[in-house]
């Protein structure tokens, strides 16, 4: 278990300077290969996407967290190809509760950074992990830069920039809480 204060990264080696507390999985008749390339990003080649976008999954297991603590989910992200990933801060267990809510997300060929604020509104858990789902598109996803705080009450929240902005698809809505992805 890996215990940090505010505003202390909860993801251990998030600039993967190594495959070290990654794991990378697949399920049903999926196939990839994870790697780290020579500008220390995670390089998810996929050849089978299977049928689901969990069925790739790049995970780390053994997270902390707090009921009713504000946390924020960072990373930078890019593909071969524009596609959907799924981010997920979620429970580890049969479950698997979505405790970030943050859904399908829209990454593209250029290097983009992603910002996901929440509150943990369920109880403790102190076996959460973080999961990409990757799965369904063959090609390469890129990650790097990840990211997981939580912010102390009473912390000037002014000089953290959030926008929850929808990067999906235009065949798809907008989720409450996000702005509308104008493409400016």
């Amino acid at each position: 278990i890996h215990y940090t204060n505010p505003n202390e990264n909860i993801i251990r080696n998030g600039s993967f300077n190594s495959e070290e507390y990654w794991d990378l999985e697949m399920h049903s008749n999926a196939d990839a290969v994870g790697s780290i390339n020579s500008q220390k990003q995670y390089v998810i080649s996929i050849s089978d996407g299977g049928s689901s976008l969990t069925d790739i999954q790049l995970v780390q297991n053994h997270l902390i967290l707090i009921n009713d603590k504000e946390y924020i989910l960072e990373f930078d992200a890019y593909a071969s190809a524009n596609r959907i990933i799924e981010p997920k801060i979620e429970q580890h267990s049969i479950r698997y509760t979505d405790y970030s809510q943050i859904g399908a997300t829209y990454i593209e060929t250029h290097l983009q950074h992603y910002t996901f604020p929440f509150k943990m509104n369920y109880p403790n858990d102190s076996e959460a992990r973080i999961v990409f789902n990757c799965g369904q598109i063959p090609g390469e996803v890129y990650l790097d830069n990840v990211s997981l705080k939580y912010i102390e009450a009473g912390q000037d929240t002014n000089k953290i920039e959030v926008v929850k902005v929808n990067f999906q698809t235009p065949d798809v809505s907008t989720p409450e809480g996000y702005v509308e992805d104008t493409g400016e």
